[in-house]
């Protein structure tokens, strides 16, 4: 979709199709009148500030911009604090206007594409931009009878699908709205009101580049608080910036629960298929988490521009927003993040059932969930993964490993580059072809960014090769052809009815189910501060620890999620109806048919066989881990 400067009936046209978009429910967060409980996770006063505020390099708009933008269809600021609470991002620190993770960019955007944009005479190349970093999507707060706790590294509750579309309305209604944008022009510009026309021109630069993406990650299906197909956005911006001709775009339609960051730089692999692993660790720096957190911030609003591997020869890699060095600031602060342990202020944690409760978990649970001491921050742990396919199927929603494993995509200015750009020493050098899956442009790319990134960093890259991107490869096996296997896709993965599902996505569905990659799956870790992420499964598809517990017929088939206020007796938010409790999410649909990807089934290893006692015991017991 392509805009064009109009006149008053084409503004028209525009605000007909803008006006389909969510409106967002009013709620003020938090009470400033809660008593803040201090959480001990091993980080002072300057680590929290590091977290807040470290620009990953995330580009969304700038600062300027951000402050001046009206909500839709209102003339109240679009940073308001009781709209952006709406989307449960929580309220900055002091005099800042911006949410918590909303970080400001002023790099040097000479040589950076969509986001160097000029819309004033005399404009310097270090115009304050906002974006987002780790903190954004990875602390929450919980509240408890008054009491208000900060966990950091635990999943936001925030609807980053809603927010988008409101941040891309409100741009669109400035950018065709005469009264709208002569109010959000002159805050921007003050007196120079002779560069207004540049301004627009600018303006609607941003809201073309916001409408294809918004394009490439339509889905029908809404994601609500505390989940995100962040692959999916991932794999479109990938796709984006590729510059193919009539590129194949794939619905974000697998959205997941945002992962809890304790504990994982010990882990060898990391992401909710296993998908990305972590190291070699050369010169102190985790190459893997370097490459894993630089393909994050591609996603959120990283400027990455990609060149065709010819030229880039001339100058090696990828020219990019992404600030690896502060990548490398913020891995290290999640390296010493320590579990939440379970709060003094909840109601005690029964002993007799915990002890019963950890005799039923050894018997039943240690065999995957491993125990791990609460201040063991640096003990390896190896992640395994319990499979879509096999003798005994993960039963599960099967859509973020599937769409993760066989997505492609038109390869566009990446043909012909070598797979995860560098070949390694004493190896064949294997080539991007026409199109490819997105798992290996995505690798590509980031490499790429690496490479092209001025100093150390790109330095350890290349004294390794690629071997970051081949171990990526070496969990995924690329597709191949094949004749398609007879499946029973609901016996495999049970509630998955084929008539649900349309033809193109029950044959991608068979193809994930007859291969053997490691990474069609989920992973199994050590639950340490589980009681602390709610709610559960990858896709957040079960309200409690207590419902997980339930044979998955048994479980909430609809819930509400969106307020903070905690039940610790059955562990998660709670779900009663509420003016806070807005959403609810669905597993199954008006008609009894289930909704793919919000499946609640899987993880039931005989749950029926559980008495209600054994459930509370267990449920006991997690609370302490």
């Amino acid at each position: 979709m392509h805009f064009k400067l109009g006149g008053t009936e084409m503004r028209k046209q525009c605000l007909l199709l803008v006006s389909l978009l969510t409106t967002c429910f009013a709620w003020t967060g938090p009470s400033a009148g809660d008593e803040i409980v201090n959480v001990e996770q091993g980080w002072s006063p300057a680590d929290k500030a590091a977290w807040y505020r470290l620009t990953q390099g995330s580009r969304l708009l700038p600062l300027s911009w951000l402050r001046a933008l009206e909500q839709p269809e209102s003339e109240k600021p679009f940073l308001d604090a009781e709209f952006m609470a709406a989307f449960r991002y929580i309220g900055g620190s002091g005099a800042s206007d911006l949410p918590m993770g909303f970080v400001i960019d002023d790099q040097d955007d000479s040589q950076l594409t969509t986001t160097r944009l000029r819309w004033r005479e005399g404009q310097t190349a270090r115009e304050p931009w906002v974006g987002m970093n780790c903190s954004a999507c990875h602390s929450n707060e919980i509240t408890y009878n008054g009491k208000r706790l900060r966990i950091e590294g635990a999943p936001t509750l925030a609807d980053f699908q809603s927010f988008r579309e409101a941040l891309y309305k409100s741009l669109d209604q400035t950018w065709v709205d005469d009264r709208k944008f002569a109010r959000f022009a002159k805050k921007v510009l003050g007196d120079e009101s002779g560069n207004s026309d540049l301004l627009r021109g600018e303006l609607a630069k941003l809201v073309d580049a916001e409408a294809k993406l918004r394009s490439a990650n339509s889905t029908p299906l809404r994601y609500g608080y505390g989940r995100l197909d962040a692959i999916g956005n991932i794999f479109n911006k990938v796709a984006t910036i590729a510059n193919a001709q009539a590129q194949t775009f794939h619905a974000s339609d697998a959205p997941v629960s945002y992962p809890f960051l304790w504990n994982i730089a010990q882990m060898n692999l990391v992401q909710w298929n296993a998908s990305a692993p972590n190291g070699p660790v050369l010169g102190g720096v985790d190459l893997g988490a370097l490459g894993r957190n630089g393909g994050e911030v591609i996603g959120v609003f990283g400027d990455v521009q990609i060149k065709p591997y010819p030229i880039a020869l001339l100058q090696p890699g990828y020219i990019t927003s992404i600030n690896f060095s502060n990548l490398d600031q913020l891995e290290e602060l999640v390296r010493r993040l320590k579990p939440p342990a379970w709060p003094a202020v909840f109601p005690a944690i029964d002993e007799t059932k915990r002890a019963s409760g950890q005799k039923i978990f050894v018997q039943q649970c240690a065999k995957c969930h491993s125990h791990l001491d609460r201040e063991d921050i640096s003990t390896p742990i190896k992640v395994g993964t319990t499979l879509l396919k096999g003798a005994d199927p993960i039963g599960t929603d099967p859509w973020m490993a599937c769409n993760a494993y066989a997505n492609t995509a038109k390869t566009g200015a990446m043909f012909l580059t070598p797979r995860g750009y560098l070949t390694p020493p004493g190896q064949p050098t294997l080539i991007l072809g026409r199109a490819a899956p997105e798992f290996d442009m995505l690798a590509t790319a980031v490499v790429g960014s690496i490479v092209g990134y001025a100093g150390r960093y790109r330095d350890l890259v290349m004294q390794v090769g690629q071997k970051v991107a081949v171990e990526m490869f070496d969990r995924k096996s690329t597709p191949r052809d094949f004749a398609m296997p007879e499946i029973n896709l609901k016996n495999l993965v049970p509630q998955i009815a084929p008539a649900t599902i349309d033809r193109d996505k029950r044959d991608m569905l068979k193809r994930c189910l007859a291969d053997d990659s490691p990474i069609l799956g989920y992973k199994y870790r050590p639950l340490t501060g589980i009681w602390a992420t709610p709610p559960y499964l990858h896709n957040g598809s079960v309200p409690t620890l207590y419902d997980l517990l339930l044979p998955p017929s048994e479980r909430p088939k609809s819930f509400n999620v969106g307020t903070r206020e905690y039940d610790p007796m059955k562990v998660g938010f709670k779900t009663e109806p509420s003016s806070e409790n807005s959403f609810v999410f669905q597993a199954f649909d008006e008609e009894g048919k289930p909704i793919q990807g919000n499946l609640n089934t899987g993880h039931d290893y005989n749950n029926a066989g559980l008495s209600d006692a054994d459930r509370q015991a267990l449920v006991e017991y997690m609370k302490g881990l």
